[in-house]
């Protein structure tokens, strides 16, 4: 990827603070209570890995409309992920402290998507 001083997407901080968040969420969605086949539990756990998933793929694209591609979808699991959060906090399932801290590093990620996509408009 042009402009990246990471030598593999493990490195790349964007999905480093990615990563945070799928462990900070796993952590805490273990006290959620299991509603059956599509939870909201497997749901914020589908979003926010689809998050990581796509800035790692993202990284690994040749051309800039790819990689465009790839931290669209990112962005668009990271609000989904956000929706879920919401709704996880509003139904009880959440304390608010934890709500704020996953929102916190949620937040983080954020800035580094907007980011992402902000410099691959650039490249093309």
């Amino acid at each position: 990827m042009q402009g990246t001083k990471a030598k593999n997407f493990t490195e790349f901080r964007p999905w480093h603070e990615g990563h945070k968040l799928v462990l900070t969420t796993y952590r805490f969605l273990r006290a959620f209570p299991d509603e059956g086949q599509f939870s909201l539990r497997d749901e914020m756990k589908k979003a926010v890995v689809s998050v990581t998933n796509n800035i790692a793929e993202g990284y690994a694209c040749d051309s800039a409309a790819e990689r465009m591609n790839f931290f669209v979808l990112a962005n668009a699991a990271m609000v989904e992920f956000q929706n879920c959060l919401l709704i996880a906090r509003d139904v009880g399932y959440l304390k608010s402290a934890y709500f704020d801290e996953i929102a916190r590093q949620a937040a983080i990620v954020n800035r580094q998507l907007a980011g992402l996509v902000s410099a691959t408009k650039k490249e093309r």
